[in-house]
């Protein structure tokens, strides 16, 4: 019995002492290190950041390249206009010109005719970027002002040289060229006739006009504008060939060509047409032979006989 007791007592003991094992440390992961500083960023002007006293805010902004890499940041500056009476308008007041964050430059519209703001239909037609002197920059074309017909923008010029934007020229419906290198300005002038013009750059950089046609309603024919070819010379407007477009009673669509000749305009051939809408090509052209002369001292035409109109109508 007693043995019995010693052992029951061993028994309980071995079972207490598994009961309290205390477990082996677990090793802590390690404390994390604390987040590096995150650097503030410097805020530009966003669309609801409007001026106090002007009331203008940053209404669009466009990307440009400008060569070697760089992209620029333009913001269009300025406010809706309402007029009584008239469509809602947005003018820019100033295009602000940024690299990163750092603020290039400021382009301030009355700078350029006294305009104190442009005037654009729309806020997406406001400010845009097109290569306008074909050396592969962006430059900067802005609305400025709404018209009858069409309208004029401003356009700004990259110089690579001061790195900055210059105020280049004012055209109405201007497209580039870069086959021709030339810029192309496509409008209807304040008198009505439709225009074409031509324009170069010179040797010193500057827009020169090289060529003009104008589209006269009034004095062509009902389906037929009179078209004027200018050339400029030094400067000044040269008329360099007229063209009339009429039907003729049989049925062809006929142009008759004029140009200088001893220093007088005359027809010169006759091109006859086929086509419609506009898209007409020349299907047969007749050289128009000069009028035979009547010399003044033998009383000039009225003084022959009418025997001779044949042989004039044929020479």
């Amino acid at each position: 019995m007693k043995r019995f007791i010693i052992l029951c007592l061993s028994v309980l003991v071995l079972l207490s002492a598994c009961g309290t094992a205390t477990p082996e440390p677990v090793a802590e992961a390690p404390a994390p290190e604390p987040d590096e500083p995150i650097p503030e960023l410097e805020i530009q002007p966003g669309p609801d950041d409007i001026d106090p006293e002007t009331g203008d805010r940053v209404l669009s902004s466009t990307v440009a390249t400008v060569g070697d890499g760089r992209t620029l940041r333009l913001d269009a500056v300025g406010q809706a206009l309402t007029e009584p009476g008239t469509s809602v308008r947005y003018g820019i007041r100033e295009v602000r010109v940024y690299e990163g964050e750092t603020a290039l430059q400021t382009l301030v519209v009355a700078a350029i005719e006294g305009a104190a703001t442009t005037q654009s239909p729309t806020v997406e037609s406001a400010l845009s970027v097109r290569d306008m002197n074909f050396d592969g920059a962006d430059d900067i074309d802005l609305y400025a002002q709404v018209t009858r017909s069409v309208d004029p923008h401003y356009y700004y010029i990259w110089n690579p040289d001061t790195g900055l934007y210059e105020y280049a020229f004012t055209l109405r419906g201007a497209e580039a060229d870069p086959d021709a290198r030339e810029i192309v300005s496509t409008y209807r002038r304040d008198d009505g006739l439709d225009c074409v013009e031509r324009f170069r750059y010179n040797d010193g950089g500057a827009l020169e006009i090289v060529s003009r046609v104008t589209e006269d309603w009034k004095n062509g024919t009902e389906d037929f504008p009179l078209v004027d070819y200018y050339e400029f010379r030094d400067g000044e407007a040269v008329l360099v060939r007229e063209e009339f477009t009429d039907y003729t009673d049989d049925g062809l669509t006929v142009r008759e060509v004029r140009e200088p000749v001893d220093g007088e305009f005359r027809a010169v051939r006759r091109e006859v047409l086929e086509g419609a809408d506009g898209e007409y090509h020349v299907v047969r052209t007749e050289e128009v032979a000069p009028e035979p002369e009547f010399p003044e001292e033998y009383g000039g035409a009225e003084a022959f006989p009418e025997e001779f109109d044949d042989v004039a109508a044929e020479n």
